[in-house]
């Protein structure tokens, strides 16, 4: 069905993905492993440590999708732009 070139473009894009989601998938699980603690020593560094490796997730979560919603509104406004110059250039 693919032909070479996008099916390599398209294992790209999954390896890309991929490692976007090793760090918080790695911030989820110190949380769980302190949790863990929390509940076995009722420790409060550890209720600190996971609180710390939660709020290191949404941080992270937060700033990609503060870079998602900016690139779709550039790719919103460059398609703006692109259908205005092409309906500019097939009047003349």
């Amino acid at each position: 069905m693919f032909t070479g070139g996008m099916g390599i473009m398209f294992a790209a894009v999954y390896i890309v993905m991929a490692i976007f989601y090793i760090y918080p998938a790695l911030k989820l699980w110190k949380y769980a492993n302190y949790i863990g603690s929390v509940m076995d020593s009722g420790a409060t560094f550890d209720l600190e440590m996971a609180l710390s490796q939660q709020r290191s997730f949404w941080k992270f979560v937060g700033i990609i999708c503060l870079i998602f919603v900016s690139l779709y509104a550039l790719f919103f406004i460059g398609g703006i732009l692109v259908a205005a110059f092409g309906a500019a250039s097939s009047r003349s």
